[in-house]
């Protein structure tokens, strides 16, 4: 097992690694130019097979099992509040609106990690790295924006029922909403490059 050391850089203690089982790093060092007079460097460190298959084959099935409950379980809320004719009542609106991001948060890195466990090359393009990290925070800022206005909600139902329905209006609830979409969005947008 690779224990990380405070006082030796990740190179030692891969070195060390080697050492001890006789199986030794293979360095490559490549320079490249991104920005004028400051080069980077980046190092690939190959320790020979490190993978355990099995393990992998494991997480493989109890993450695509979790990842189709969770599909499932929000496509059937969805399908509920639709067909029970919900929307006009403030809590299942939101209610679906949070299954459909859950779906979309999950949706973002779950599939890739799934098919890379069984992948022999686990790679991922920078563009599809910067989506990824687009995509988490952009749906869990929103994620977290609707279940604010949920408890706003339960608040205007639990502390002042008899102005209840007009307070949450369906065109409030739909301004409601729009403001989690574009305060999902916020977050993410500042932070791109």
């Amino acid at each position: 097992m690779i224990t990380a050391k405070p006082d030796k850089t990740p190179i030692q203690v891969l070195h060390e690694y080697g050492m001890k089982t006789k199986n030794f790093p293979v360095y490559e060092c490549e320079r490249s130019d991104m920005q004028i007079h400051v080069p980077s460097f980046t190092f690939r460190v190959t320790i020979g097979d490190i993978t355990c298959t099995e393990v992998e084959e494991v997480c493989f099935v109890v993450f695509s099992f979790f990842y189709a409950v969770i599909l499932l379980g929000n496509l059937l809320i969805m399908l509920t509040v639709y067909k029970g004719n919900l929307f006009k009542f403030p809590m299942y609106f939101f209610l679906s609106c949070l299954s459909f991001v859950d779906i979309c948060y999950s949706s973002v890195t779950a599939p890739k990690m799934i098919v890379d466990l069984l992948a022999k090359s686990k790679t991922i393009s920078y563009e599809g790295c910067m989506l990824q990290i687009f995509g988490v925070h952009f749906f869990g800022c929103t994620e977290i924006f609707i279940l604010t206005v949920m408890a706003y909600d339960r608040y205007v139902a639990i502390c002042k029922p008899l102005h209840y329905l007009t307070i949450m209006s369906q065109d409030r609830c739909s301004k409601m909403l729009l403001g989690t979409w574009l305060g999902g969005s916020y977050t993410p947008l500042s932070k791109w490059p």
